[in-house]
Parts: C-alpha cells; structure tokens; sequence
C-alpha cells in the first residue's frame, strides 16, 4: 500500500497475514526485498516524469532484525537521479519502529512510451 511519494520521498506499507512468515514465523527475506524494491522505486518515480518506468538494475538488502505479526513500513528516500541511472535507499522498520531492513537499489531510468504510468 502506497502511503505517499513525492519529493523524493516515500512511505509504503506491507499489512502482516500469515502468508508472509518463513518457516521460523518471522517475515520472509523476500518479501521483504520486495517491500524495499517497491519503497525505493516510488521515491524515485516522485522526481520523474509521468509515465517513465523503472528497472531494478541492483538491490542491497541488509536484514537486521526479525519481524514478526506486525505491519511494515519502508521509507524510500532517492539518492540520485540521473537521465539513465537513478539510486535510492530505503529503510524498513516493524510497528514498533524496529528497524528491521535497510537497502540500496540501482534503477535503469527508460521512456514508458506505450506503458501505464505510475501516475494514471
């Protein structure tokens, strides 16, 4: 869930259901890669134009905590923005503002001519 994205800025959520536990019951890497990947990306589309598309190039995750049963957020912040290349980071915390992941994503800035936009 998309909370906001604009300035170079982000904030989205993750709502906790079972679906997302690993067999120790804490919230899957992946899921939380994802949640990163997502975050980092909309701070990013917040300094872009309308119907330009993103695609992760690279994504450094650092796990630093378990989650488990509560409602993550990812605050996205974009480092850099470039006509080709763009950088942003993210930080992943739990409801209780553990925080839970950091990240840093590499996106390939391309022309959506022809795709929906993030802003449609």
């Amino acid at each position: 869930e998309v909370l906001r994205f604009n300035e170079g800025a982000s904030e989205v959520r993750l709502r906790w259901h079972e679906g997302l536990a690993n067999l120790s019951g804490s919230v899957h890497g992946g899921a939380l890669m994802a949640l990163g990947d997502v975050g980092t990306a909309f701070a990013i589309f917040s300094q872009l134009p309308a119907r330009t598309a993103l695609v992760t190039v690279d994504l450094t995750m650092s796990f630093l905590a378990a989650s488990r049963g509560s409602d993550l957020t990812c605050r996205g912040r974009a480092v850099r923005v470039g006509r080709r290349l763009a950088t942003g980071e993210g930080r992943i915390e739990d409801g209780g503002g553990t925080l839970v992941a950091t990240c840093l994503g590499t996106f390939l800035v391309r022309d959506g001519k022809g795709a929906a936009g993030i802003r449609d």
